[in-house]
């Protein structure tokens, strides 16, 4: 996984493309908690900011895109090839306009 430069990782502000931040080939990926949330190569990924790998779950088919949504933004929906899923969490992503 790349991180973009002007991106805070681990605490640690980038200056270029560099690599290794975690092993997982993300498609795309979200933060809830001070944790990435991605989808990629083994289903959906949840890291920590050092690149820890905390855990991972797979649906029935190949998921594309996440983000939180939902009343309290712990509903992740994810979107796949033929159906969108929703999962509910124990977490709560970054409501829109609440940086």
């Amino acid at each position: 996984m790349y991180a973009s430069p002007g991106s805070a990782v681990g605490g640690t502000l980038l200056t270029s493309h560099e690599p290794s931040f975690c092993t997982s080939q993300a498609f795309t990926g979200t933060l809830a908690e001070g944790r990435l949330w991605t989808t990629g190569a083994g289903g959906v990924s949840v890291h920590t900011a050092g690149g820890d790998c905390l855990g991972r779950f797979e649906l029935g088919e190949h998921a594309a895109n996440l983000t939180f949504g939902g009343e309290d933004f712990s509903t992740l929906f994810l979107t796949a090839f033929t159906s969108v899923y929703r999962v509910e969490t124990t977490v709560r992503g970054i409501a829109p306009g609440s940086r």
